[in-house]
């Protein structure tokens, strides 16, 4: 979810209004006539041989009691789910894991989890980005972007349900930097009773520079700020990171402790509305890297970018990124990765851009996370 400074959000208003037109011609393009389509809280299967039929960008799957959920960036000017203009401020999706199967598609999303919007924190007119989800003494915490009442930062706010699917409520600001920098994109993990959320931390660095820090979970999901580490900066990816506005800058991380005892983190980079390749006069497109962050879940030093650092792990073959592996499907712009075990198998899900009717949409795919010594790929 590739975001600048503070120009980056007029601009994504600005989008979102345009969409509200050329959207259904998108979606057909994707998934066919869909017809009119109402949200479905019922589990559907979601083959990894296709793409989402529904836009959804910046997903976070958590699986819960055997099936996966879903959740999304707002799609405010949403044709996803019949003729009339609807509103998803969280959109998610619910599916029944599986490798294979003819239903694929979700006509529509299978509801809105935070349907009241991001909270008497954040500007009443804001969207909500990439929100996500942990489970621990007995309810459900989002962590979400959304944007600073009476201000153009984005900052971190924290809501609850005892219900995985919401109303999530009680929303109130998790992390919000001084000097208006931003942070989003928080992804919470644990370690075995304790709950750890990364994110995308602007404070870290100046500039058109970025970060990602990792921070331990207190009493009610608020962070133990003492605890912060620098688990990743821009500076430390050596291909091109440069962003749709001026600056590098990484984001969107997701953290995961592996089999070999090593905790992993994979992170976004470049532009994220790129479609065609790098150049002297283009942004990169966006792409996904892989660090290593050794035993401990909070970092005693930064982590180290798999590959050399000189490539990325994910992208479009042809993106000019010179990527170690290419997704399936070798669609455009592929990031905002999530890391997550359903049924005891490690998995991803992540959006790509589909940029056809100047829609600029991002559609979610699903697949198995395989790791052989430095090598990860995703079948």
């Amino acid at each position: 979810m590739i975001r600048s400074m503070r120009r980056r959000n007029s601009r994504r208003r600005s989008w979102l209004q345009k969409r509200s037109i050329a959207a259904l011609a998108s979606i057909f393009a994707i998934g066919g006539s869909l017809g009119v389509a109402r949200a479905s809280g019922a589990a559907q299967q979601w083959s990894d041989s296709a793409s989402t039929a529904v836009s959804l960008a910046d997903p976070d799957t958590f699986n819960w009691n055997g099936v996966d959920y879903t959740f999304g960036t707002t799609e405010m000017f949403s044709l996803n789910c019949g003729p009339s203009i609807q509103t998803f401020y969280v959109p998610f999706l619910v599916s029944t894991p599986t490798s294979s199967g003819s239903s694929v598609g979700f006509a529509c999303y299978s509801g809105d989890a935070m349907p009241s919007g991001p909270g008497n924190w954040a500007d009443p007119t804001s969207d909500i980005w990439a929100p996500a989800v942990d489970y621990f003494g007995g309810m459900f915490y989002m962590y979400y972007s959304a944007r600073k009442a009476g201000t153009e930062q984005r900052c971190i706010g924290l809501a609850t349900s005892s219900i995985i699917t919401g109303p999530y409520k009680n929303q109130s600001e998790w992390a919000c930097p001084p000097a208006g920098r931003w942070a989003i994109d928080a992804d919470p993990f644990r370690n075995g009773a304790q709950t750890y959320v990364a994110f995308r931390d602007d404070g870290i660095l100046s500039g058109g520079a970025t970060g990602i820090s990792i921070v331990r979970a207190g009493a009610g999901g608020f962070a133990d700020w003492p605890s912060r580490r620098d688990s990743l900066k821009s500076i430390d990816v050596g291909w091109n990171t440069t962003a749709c506005d001026p600056g590098n800058l990484i984001e969107n991380p997701s953290v995961w402790l592996d089999p070999d005892g090593n905790y992993y983190e994979s992170f976004s980079t470049g532009c994220w509305k790129q479609s065609s390749p790098v150049s002297s006069s283009a942004p990169a497109p966006y792409a996904t890297g892989i660090a290593i962050c050794g035993a401990n879940p909070l970092p005693a030093t930064r982590c180290k970018v798999l590959g050399g650092g000189s490539r990325p792990m994910f992208a479009q073959t042809n993106s000019g990124l010179n990527p170690i592996y290419a997704l399936p499907g070798d669609h455009v712009s592929p990031g905002g990765m999530s890391v997550y075990k359903s049924n005891g198998t490690q998995r991803v899900s992540w959006h790509w851009l589909n940029a056809a009717n100047g829609t600029n949409s991002r559609f979610t795919r699903t697949g198995s996370l395989l790791h052989s010594g430095s090598a990860w790929k995703v079948n």
